[in-house]
């Protein structure tokens, strides 16, 4: 006997909601249209999230930019260090370093880097984010000066040395948001490096521009 007991559909429960990739999603929305450009109805489609769940779950938009830059620095920050910081000369470090900048830049259609073609462009009507900058800055040129300080010597922890590798950092990400070719800009970075490093900065073992 054929048992016609129905038995009731059950739908797949609904996919948990991955913060992770909403933020890659708005990361990637306010490089490309910048603060002042995007909405927070835009940014809750990318992100795949109702307008009143985006406020409940990341605050107001100042709040959910803030936290983007968080979570840009704290991806990008981890690649770029290991290469830094890899048990090599410090030129061979700082090649390796800037390569692998220019990989992440230039990914994407060329996006630059998050802090240096989107943040300053807002410090002036929102002041709250200038502390966001300059703290950047000040991590950044504290992690260069912390890799020349590792090769000993006087001159290799001058802060100026530090802050023109920061410099060469900035110009580099929006050359590389202009659309300049990687080929072109790792020409650059290897260049700058041999004036920024030459002659006092260069371990011994190493050969400028080698």
């Amino acid at each position: 006997m054929q048992d016609r007991t129905k038995t009731k559909s059950t739908r797949g429960r609904p996919r948990a909601f991955d913060k992770e990739q909403a933020l890659q999603a708005a990361t990637r929305l306010f490089q490309e249209q910048g603060y002042s450009g995007t909405s927070l109805d835009e940014l809750a489609n990318v992100m795949g999230i109702k307008r009143s769940s985006l406020n409940n779950t990341f605050g107001s938009k100042s709040e959910l930019y803030q936290q983007t830059l968080a979570f840009y620095e704290q991806r990008m920050g981890a690649q770029l260090e290991q290469s830094l910081f890899d048990g090599n000369g410090l030129q061979t470090s700082l090649r390796n370093y800037f390569a692998k900048l220019l990989e992440i830049y230039c990914q994407d259609e060329g996006q630059g880097c998050f802090f240096s073609t989107s943040l300053p462009c807002i410090v002036r009507n929102e002041p709250a984010f200038k502390d966001v900058f300059l703290e950047n800055q000040n991590k950044l040129e504290s992690m260069f000066l912390a890799r020349l300080a590792q090769e000993g010597g006087g001159d290799k922890t001058d802060p100026v040395t530090a802050q023109l590798l920061v410099g060469l950092q900035h110009t580099l990400s929006l050359r590389a948001r202009a659309g300049i070719p990687e080929a072109m800009l790792l020409e650059l970075s290897q260049a700058a490096l041999a004036r920024i490093l030459l002659p006092h900065a260069c371990h011994p073992t190493e050969q400028p521009g080698a």
